[in-house]
């Protein structure tokens, strides 16, 4: 520590306050000193708010750690000032302020040496009033974190019987709102009541329910019935009968499963992976569960379980957290984000985790969709594209085309595709049917916009043409477009080269190691 920053410490420590800014104001380069904000923070005064806005509106270093990997945010929330938190959150990241620079930001999520985030802290303060800790949540603190000693925020206030805080970290808990909201068949938010809701027969009420009660031992019967109607699937059952198809559970077993990867995941996971889940979060807002049911937390806790869960492998082999990150590196996480806020939509935490399990078959391949270099989707699609609509495909060649556009379909499952309660209609065949069910309908939408594609003379106009279609298409569609069907042989074809292909390629990469 150099001599200036040494007498400005100890000068904090005796309460020297005319010492403190005197040698602030004679001594400008100490706001370069990445712990300055800490040692002003320590400083038991009223004047540590005055002091604490001048040196960061000069910009000071916000987010640096100290000996314990403590932010000054950490500091700021111990003390439970609010106006501190608010001065560190919000000037630190005021981008018309030009003194600022990117070392003055801060990471609101940061941890410290025991794992502890500044909500943590703020949780865990004697003091039982909840505005800090209500102002972190609003600002983007998690409330799922868990700390080295497996607590999280929610623990420690529970502990405390702080049940203000308590009430606002807990993740079952719905917020306490004064706003209502009407929701369609599906839970999302319409601005408006339904006028003409569409009305299943009673019949067909009775009809699923009785089958979603004695799926393992449906009859041929009650199967091919259940195919025929999935076009109009009851929205009350639609949760259990996903389940039924993949044959997802939510046990006692699965549920602990599922917190202990979530426990093991937010201390394994890398802090910058953490950060990117974290900033990919805000999904489905018009869904209830997002709006009412704290769906943003279940979602973080969702797809750290998984990425965790997924690269467990043979629990016999041990994998270092350097090879698991390297491994979590090669998921799309935005797309994964997207993937697990739907199903959040339809089904719980407990079985949207042991949904996603299922998915990694190979009758969903799901982490072949999820890989950032997407090898079946990049490998199939192409050649199938050829094969079905040779014309158009070379036509949009021919104008420049990107074909690989197309392979983003398959990134995130038709979600950024198609309006979402579409989306919702092809999950129920592919968990029905398969991934198989993904190539028919991009095939066959690529033909229903075949004639206006052709017509196209520049890619641009291509891109904006696919793009405004898909926002004009009605409940039935998805229906419409899985009519035509394409043949098996061909996809078992192509899918047979991609097998001999990843064959090779596996045996020329021990080649090139040997």
């Amino acid at each position: 520590m150099e001599p200036k920053t040494t007498l400005l410490k100890n000068a904090v420590e005796k309460g020297d306050l005319k010492t403190v800014r005197t040698l602030l104001q004679k001594n400008r380069d100490l706001i370069k000193e990445p712990l300055l904000l800490h040692i002003i923070l320590s400083l038991h005064s009223y004047e540590v708010i005055d002091l604490c806005h001048a040196i960061i509106t000069a910009g000071c270093i916000c987010g640096a750690k100290n000996e314990k990997g403590e932010t000054p945010l950490h500091l700021a929330a111990r003390t439970n000032n609010l106006i501190l938190v608010e001065m560190i959150v919000e000037n630190s990241m005021r981008k018309e302020n030009k003194n600022i620079s990117e070392n003055a930001s801060i990471n609101i999520n940061a941890f410290d040496n025991e794992g502890k985030t500044p909500l943590h802290v703020a949780a865990a303060t004697t003091c039982a009033e909840p505005s800090v800790v209500k102002y972190l949540i609003q600002n983007g603190a998690s409330i799922v974190s868990i700390d080295n000693n497996g607590m999280t925020p929610y623990d420690y206030a529970e502990k405390l019987k702080h049940f203000a805080k308590a009430q606002l970290l807990n993740i079952e808990e719905e917020p306490e709102t004064d706003e209502t909201h009407t929701y369609d068949a599906f839970n999302f938010e319409v601005p408006y009541p339904d006028q003409s809701p569409r009305k299943e027969r009673h019949s067909d009420n009775v009809k699923w329910s009785v089958i979603v009660g004695q799926w393992k031992n449906a009859t041929t019967k009650e199967q091919k019935w259940v195919k025929k109607h999935l076009s109009v699937l009851n929205p009350n059952v639609r949760a259990r009968m996903w389940e039924c198809f993949t044959h997802a559970t939510s046990t006692k077993a699965v549920h602990e499963e599922y917190l202990k990867s979530f426990s093991e995941g937010s201390k394994r996971i890398s802090p910058e992976i953490l950060k990117e889940i974290r900033m990919n979060l805000n999904v489905f807002n018009d869904h209830r569960v997002f709006i009412e049911g704290r769906g943003k937390y279940k979602l973080e806790r969702l797809v750290v379980s998984y990425l965790y869960d997924e690269t467990i492998g043979d629990e016999s082999i041990e994998v270092s957290d350097e090879e698991r990150n390297k491994k979590i590196e090669s998921v799309v996480t935005p797309s994964l984000c997207k993937i697990g806020g739907l199903l959040l939509c339809v089904v719980g935490e407990d079985v949207a985790f042991s949904l996603l399990r299922q998915l990694r078959s190979d009758k969903y391949s799901i982490g072949n969709f999820l890989d950032i270099e997407m090898p079946e989707a990049l490998f199939i699609f192409p050649r199938l594209f050829k094969i079905e609509i040779a014309i158009l495909y070379d036509k949009l060649s021919s104008i420049g085309f990107e074909l690989n556009y197309f392979i983003t379909w398959f990134a995130d499952l038709f979600i950024d595709v198609f309006p979402v309660r579409l989306v919702i209609r092809i999950w129920d065949y592919y968990l029905y049917e398969g991934k198989d069910v993904l190539y028919i309908i991009a095939i066959n939408y690529l033909k229903y916009l075949k004639s206006d594609l052709m017509k196209a003379t520049s890619a641009d106009e291509a891109y904006a043409l696919i793009e405004t279609v898909s926002n004009k298409l009605s409940d039935s569609f998805i229906t419409s477009l899985l009519k035509e069907k394409i043949e098996k042989s061909t996809l078992q074809t192509i899918r047979s080269n991609f097998k001999n292909h990843c064959y090779f390629k596996a045996q020329n990469q021990k080649i090139i190691t040997i």
